[in-house]
């Protein structure tokens, strides 16, 4: 019971180290409970450690990912249940195959770590959310390394730091864990320092952008779906009211635009996802799109559904009018979001989120970005969650001035940490890929942030806002190490760990 005690504390830690609390401090002590229990005196097997694992990995996940429950409370628990499989894999292999508190088993312990994270970004469709090095995102000098190792590599060198302290600790044996660790620490700081301000002196284009966030509640998104999906049996009279209401937001997003635009022209106008309450090919759009042309020779960028061989949650790039349209497709869908993974296997869980999900969505296959006659520059276009996927985003990387967009519409978790934990793991995108990040999103967190990271502007959250920044584009065509080769740092030295590890045990036995 006291170590798995010590367990959920760990979780707690760990999950202090996110939003709401955001203190980046308890990264370098959260999992030293954990290793209490699996560097102990009594020897903890594989299966003890699991469980000790999956107990810290339930206290991390239940608590940082609360805010599904705003969805629905059975997507919250199952997705807890699942991603805390990771943590207890994790804790087994440390006990199983490296037991004893010693330098070599703590670099090993760092790199199953970070394999794992790098598994739980793929499998299944993958959700990499609060990985380890993403909480470092406040300390924009330990991140810079990500062009490299990706965020899934960060949390080597973090975990390492971790695991040879506690050892060192347990073992009574300080000299060369010390110097190991103040080498690590000095390598690490150094080379983010390099690798910043290399990025800072790459010659860059201004984008001038204005992105909005109408903060419209998504009650009313609802109440305006459910009259939509009645709309045959509509009167007259109901069926006006509905199209006046629709018009009075296409209106707000119209009137903000304009008004943004008398403080100066602009390259790019944002608006968030799901921004336009019709299918994008409909009249009503049509008329609304080609008038919001006329306010300038501005590309604008915005999130709606499209409906053309299928239902697709769809990012538009526009310049000029509605005819003049790129259109990308979503293709990273969200589970419990925009489709229940095995509907027709499970029934109940589709009776349960029948009313919030009758339907999937269709997933895109294009991941060619949007040319956008910004003389040169590209987009590379996300929709809600998509940002915080790396592999996803590095995949529409090319060899020329890009900008990431991010259209967004995080009002389906109302007034949570969700906001500004999408914050943080969106932000390691343009460190990873050295291109700038803009998000418009309905209720928060819009913000645009430069190719090294740092904040260039954000609005409050929660408010009808308007963000006009200028953005610098880095005009080279070079590729990170991360864009053109993605995780294979992190993947590598986890395989190269556990071959080491079953070696050694392997020899032991024989001796």
């Amino acid at each position: 019971m006291k170590r798995l005690l010590l367990a959920a504390l760990s979780g707690l830690l760990l999950a202090g180290c996110f939003p709401p609390l955001g203190w980046t401090w308890l990264l370098w002590v959260w999992p030293w409970p954990l290793l209490a229990g699996l560097w102990s005196e009594a020897r903890t097997t594989g299966k003890r450690g699991f469980l000790l694992g999956y107990v810290s990995g339930l206290a991390f996940y239940l608590t940082t990912i609360s805010w599904i429950i705003q969805v629905h409370w059975v997507g919250w628990l199952a997705l807890s249940l699942y991603l805390s499989l990771y943590p207890a894999v994790w804790a087994s292999l440390v006990a199983r195959l490296a037991g004893r508190p010693t330098l070599r088993n703590a670099l090993m312990a760092a790199a199953w770590w970070a394999g794992l994270e790098w598994l739980r970004g793929i499998l299944l469709t993958g959700f990499g959310w609060n990985e380890l090095g993403i909480a470092l995102a406040p300390l924009s000098w330990l991140i810079q390394p990500a062009e490299w190792i990706g965020s899934a590599g960060l949390s080597v060198p973090l975990m390492f730091v971790n695991c040879a302290i506690f050892a060192a600790w347990k073992s009574q044996q300080w000299r060369t864990p010390v110097l190991a660790v103040g080498l690590t620490l000095a390598a690490w700081s150094g080379l983010g320092a390099w690798l910043g301000h290399r990025a800072a002196e790459v010659p860059a284009r201004n984008l001038a952008a204005i992105v909005i966030q109408p903060n419209v509640p998504q009650v009313e998104k609802w109440e305006l779906s459910a009259m939509e999906s009645v709309a045959g049996t509509l009167t007259e009279e109901a069926r006006n009211e509905l199209d006046s209401r629709v018009r009075a937001r296409y209106d707000q997003l119209r009137i903000a635009t304009q008004s943004a635009l008398k403080d100066g022209p602009a390259d790019l106008v944002i608006w968030p996802e799901s921004c336009l309450h019709y299918p994008f090919h409909t009249e009503f759009n049509r008329d609304f799109l080609d008038e919001v042309g006329q306010l300038g020779p501005f590309t604008l960028v915005f999130g709606c559904d499209v409906l053309d061989g299928g239902v697709f949650n769809a990012c538009v790039a526009q310049r000029g009018g509605f005819l003049n349209a790129e259109i990308y497709r979503k293709v990273h869908l969200v589970v419990y979001g925009e489709y229940l993974p095995l509907r027709k296997e499970l029934p109940w869980i589709a009776e349960q989120l029948a009313d919030l999900l009758p339907a999937d969505f269709d997933s895109g296959t294009s991941t060619d970005p949007l040319e956008t006659s910004l003389e040169g520059v590209s987009l590379i276009p996300t929709v809600c969650f998509e940002d915080v996927v790396p592999r996803h985003v590095r995949r529409f990387v090319r060899p020329k001035p890009q900008l990431i967009v991010n259209v967004a519409n995080d009002g389906w978790f109302n007034e949570t940490a969700q906001q500004d934990q999408h914050f943080w793991n969106s932000r390691l995108r343009s460190v990873e890929l050295r291109r700038p990040l803009i998000r418009s999103a309905n209720t928060g967190t819009t913000f645009a942030v430069s190719s090294t990271g740092a904040l260039l502007g954000r609005v409050e959250k929660y408010a009808e806002a308007t963000l006009r920044v200028v953005v610098p584009v880095p005009q080279s065509s070079i590729l990170t190490i991360y864009a053109q080769y993605g995780d294979v740092f992190a993947a590598t030295l986890a395989g190269l760990a556990l071959l080491v590890a079953i070696l050694v045990k392997a020899w032991e036995a024989r001796s």
